[in-house]
């Protein structure tokens, strides 16, 4: 019985760490399409479903190169890379 609830603990654990995690990125992306609108206006789709597509680690490099972009083909040009 024991072996079963240290079972049952990690998985409520690692479930927890998920959640973390995909809360983390849900907050990010949010913050990085405002960011797009409010610097260059209106942001075609295909580059919110390409900013969408972005892991953790993405997001976080796109939010810090967003105010180097000119103009919105420079994060298109960024997306590709």
């Amino acid at each position: 019985m024991e072996v079963a609830n240290r079972w049952v603990l990690k998985g409520i654990e690692q479930g927890k760490e998920e959640g973390k995690k995909e809360g983390k990125k849900e907050g990010k992306l949010e913050l990085i399409l405002k960011l797009l609108h409010k610097r260059f206006g209106s942001v075609p789709k295909e580059i919110e479903e390409s900013v969408k597509k972005l892991k953790l680690d993405g997001l976080e490099s796109l939010a810090e190169a967003i105010f180097d972009f000119a103009n919105i083909d420079d994060v298109k040009v960024w997306l590709r890379k």
